[in-house]
Order: structure tokens, then C-alpha cells, then sequence
């Protein structure tokens, strides 16, 4: 429960670092220089919370601390990692989440220890299951994180607490945060530049390549048509490049099966005429939602709604490459 709590509490942290330093609007050189000198010195005082955390980590293992110092080692790491990481820094957010949930769990153990001293409490098997459990709180994947820290035990005995821990630790984290640390990373970037694609349109991302069949076309041609191209649809269009529909490889493979040789089947028994389609003029945005829709990689591009006449094909692929350019190249500009 406390790790859950926890990673929720990091996901805030992460977040509110972030719109700080957007608040100030001080250059990325010197709101890392900022972070770093403060860094600096909590590292005067609490030198375990240098790098990533996985010396101190593996140290901990080694040399078993103190309640205390756990606590004060877990409150600095939860300021200075939202502090870099809002600032600029390069660096990841995973380690110290392990770093976090082993100084829980040791001050946990400690905890359990005081309470209950004949028990013969291990504060290091619960460091094990902080781990665990605040890996799951963060990430909103509780067998992951348990797999995981098992993985790097290979102690059966521990599984069952991991898998104890990390199920309970996700389901408070997913009450408190709708976001994983990882949604949350694409929802802040997705908020830092807003109108990243939003001018964006099918024709900006159309390729003019596509496999077209003709109606007529027999069944077996038309399965070694689509394997040897390596496509899963077809496009049928008529003598004058209207798009009548798509045949599936997997229809048309599942067709010659039930059939059998030889199949007097051809390619407009087998098209889809509902298959999405879009038009030059069409927003990315829609396009993405028609492409989830058709459940395909790409789907082709038709010059209007009267004529239907195939001019090309959009994959989510480009969309999302197109997208991720416009991205980095707004932040090139704001920074």
C-alpha cells in the first residue's frame, strides 16, 4: 500500500518538477546547472544518492543501514530525480524507482523489526519487495515488476511476497494516478508541444506505392501476389483505378483452404467494399482513428469521395514518424 502511495507521489513529483521549471523559463544550461549544484550538495550530505542509484542499491545488500537513513535517503532521491529530470537532464527515471522502493522497503523491515523483535525480520528481503512494489506502482505492472526483481534473485522465496506486494502496490497506484511513468513522459511531451501535427494531413505522409488487383483476378495468383509483395491487403480497382475494396491475405489463404484446387474464386469474391479509406485532405488525427478501426497497417488514399480513384497508401508507421519529426523539431525551436 505505502509503495503505491509512493509511486503516485513520484508521478507528482515528476510532474510538478516539470511544470516549475517550465514556469521559471529559464534556459535548459541553467536550470541543469541549478539542479545539478543542488544535487551537489545533498550529495555533500547523502553521497549514495549519486548516479542512478544502483551502487547504493547493491550496497545496501552488502551493508544493511538504518531505518533513518533509509527515510532521509528515500526523501532526497524523491526531490532530486523530479528536480533533474524537470530540468533536462538526460537519464532515465527506472533505477531510482528501484532505489526508492528498496529504502521503503528497508525502513519497512525496520519498522517490522521493532515491532515484532523475535520474528527475525530481514530488512533486506523487504528492500527486495519495495522494489518490486514500487516498480509496479510506477509502472502499472505488477507481474513485470515481480518477474523482475525475481529474475535478479532467482529466490523462490521471495516470490510470493513480490507477487503479493506489486499486485496490491498497482491497484492503489492506478487509484491515485491515472498515468504510468511512462504515459505520463508521452502526456508532458504531448502537452510541451500541442501543435505538433495538428496541420498535419493524409497527403503529407502518402506514398504513391500500392498493390493493386484487377477484379478478375484468379485466387492462387492473387495469394502469391500478397506473399511475395509481403502486404496483407490487396486493392481491387476497375479499368479506370476506382477503389472497389481489399482483399486480406488471410481471407484469401483461409478461402483457397476451405475451397481446395482447383478454386474458380477470384479477387471480387473476396474484397472487403467497407474497407476505411481515406482522402488527401484528411487530418492525421482521423486517419490514425480510421486506420485502429480497419485493425491494418495502411490504408489507401483516394482522390475524392465521387471518383474513388486510388491515388496511394497511408501507414501508421509515416504517421507516427511524421509525428515524432514535427516533435523533436518543436522542441529544437523552443529550446
Amino acid at each position: 500500500v505505502l509503495a503505491g502511495a509512493l509511486g503516485a507521489g513520484f508521478l507528482w513529483a515528476l510532474r510538478a518538477a516539470a511544470a516549475f521549471w517550465k514556469k521559471l523559463g529559464w534556459p535548459r544550461p541553467l536550470a541543469m546547472a541549478v539542479a545539478g549544484l543542488a544535487v551537489g550538495v545533498a550529495v555533500l550530505r547523502y553521497p549514495e544518492i549519486v548516479g542512478n542509484g544502483r551502487e547504493a542499491v547493491l550496497h545496501l545488500f552488502a551493508s544493511p543501514i538504518g531505518a533513518g537513513t533509509a527515510l532521509a535517503l528515500l526523501l532526497v532521491r524523491l526531490v532530486a530525480t523530479p528536480l533533474t529530470v524537470g530540468a533536462g537532464t538526460v537519464g532515465g527515471v527506472f533505477t531510482p524507482t528501484m532505489f526508492l522502493g528498496a529504502m521503503l522497503g528497508t525502513a519497512f523491515g525496520w519498522g517490522l523489526s521493532a515491532l515484532f523483535p523475535g520474528a527475525g525480520v530481514d530488512p533486506r528481503t523487504w528492500a527486495l519487495v519495495g522494489m518490486g512494489a514500487m516498480l509496479a506502482g510506477t509502472t502499472h505492472a505488477p507481474l513485470t515488476a515481480a518477474v523482475m526483481i525475481f529474475e535478479m534473485t532467482l529466490d523462490y522465496g521471495v516470490a510470493l511476497p513480490l507477487l503479493v506486494g506489486s499486485g496490491i502496490s498497482a491497484l492503489v497506484a492506478t487509484r491515485l494516478a491515472t498515468d504510468s511513468v511512462y504515459t505520463e513522459a508521452l502526456r508532458r511531451g504531448e502537452e510541451e508541444a500541442p501543435h505538433a501535427g495538428t496541420a498535419l494531413h493524409a497527403r503529407d505522409v502518402m506514398r504513391s506505392e500500392q498493390l493493386t488487383v484487377p477484379p478478375d483476378l484468379e485466387l492462387s495468383p492473387l495469394i502469391d501476389l500478397l506473399v511475395g509483395s509481403r502486404r496483407n491487403h490487396a486493392y481491387v480497382t476497375d479499368g479506370s483505378g476506382r477503389f472497389l475494396g481489399a482483399v486480406s491475405l488471410h481471407d484469401a489463404v483461409r478461402a483457397a483452404g476451405e475451397a481446395g484446387p482447383p478454386s474458380g474464386l477470384r479477387a471480387r469474391d473476396l474484397l472487403d467494399p467497407r474497407f476505411e479509406a481515406t482522402f488527401p485532405d484528411e487530418p492525421l488525427e482521423r486517419v490514425l482513428q480510421r486506420l485502429a478501426r480497419q485493425s491494418c497497417e495502411r490504408i489507401p488514399v483516394l482522390a475524392d469521395r465521387g471518383s474513388r480513384r486510388l491515388m496511394g497508401t497511408v501507414s501508421r508507421r509515416d504517421i507516427l514518424g511524421l509525428y515524432a519529426r514535427e516533435l523533436v523539431a518543436s522542441r529544437g525551436e523552443r529550446s
